[in-house]
């Protein structure tokens, strides 16, 4: 998690949008390792949105699979499985 702080401050010092994604998707999986689920979906969350004002699409699909495997976590398998569909009609 340390390295991910690191190359988050990174990645939003050279404004890098691609950057910034890939660590906030990577920061959703770890936190989602170490059981911090509310940390996890919200980076999920903000992988997700960065990835769709970017035009993103490979990392918009990373950050919502993180996001219906935190959904998963939490036990709301309705809204992960929502999202999994969504993505498979694409």
């Amino acid at each position: 998690l340390a390295t991910l702080r690191e190359a988050h401050a990174l990645a939003l010092k050279l404004g890098n949008p691609h950057s910034l994604t890939l660590v906030q998707v990577n920061l959703a999986w770890a936190w989602r390792e170490q059981g911090e689920l509310a940390a996890a979906l919200q980076a999920a969350e903000e992988a997700e949105s960065l990835a769709t004002a970017q035009g993103l699409d490979l990392l918009l699909a990373h950050a919502r699979i993180e996001r219906a495997l935190s959904l998963l976590a939490l036990q709301r398998p309705e809204p992960a499985y929502a999202l999994l569909c969504d993505l498979r009609e694409r």
